[in-house]
């Protein structure tokens, strides 16, 4: 029998999704720190009435290997698993702290532009220049 499903171009086709931009980013970091730092992507459903509008939550966070794996959240996007966009980013978005969603994003442009806002804050790149040092002084 032929194959039936019509998914022979996933990479392609699926390069400007959220998840897909977080993993790019975490490459460009993990380059930049010299795998000092390294990105941690996780998705979990989310299970409280709160967040109606969506049911997936992806944390994106780093993490400092030589102090005991310490873990810094840097965002969270809320999103749904059947679709790209909307989605909702929410700035040291630890799920369990929050009570809103954070910035509405209808696309991928403007996701980008809400996570460089984020990444490259300046309360990110001190948290990273300070898990760094004491990274590499170990």
């Amino acid at each position: 029998m032929r194959n039936l499903w019509n998914i022979s171009n996933l990479e392609a086709e699926t390069k400007n999704s959220p998840n897909r931009i977080l993993e790019e980013q975490a490459k460009h970091f993990e380059k930049s720190t010299k795998d000092v730092l390294y990105c941690n992507i996780s998705n979990f459903t989310i299970k409280n009435a709160v967040f109606d509008s969506y049911k997936l939550a992806t944390k994106f966070a780093i993490v400092a290997p030589n102090l005991d794996k310490y873990t810094y959240v840097v965002c969270t996007i809320f999103s749904n698993p059947e679709t790209d966009y909307p989605v909702s980013i929410k700035e040291n978005g630890d799920i369990g702290n929050v009570i809103d969603q954070g910035t509405e994003c209808q696309d991928y442009d403007e996701l980008v532009e809400e996570l460089e806002r984020i990444l490259s804050s300046e309360k990110v790149t001190n948290v990273i220049r300070n898990l760094y040092s004491k990274s590499k002084t170990i």
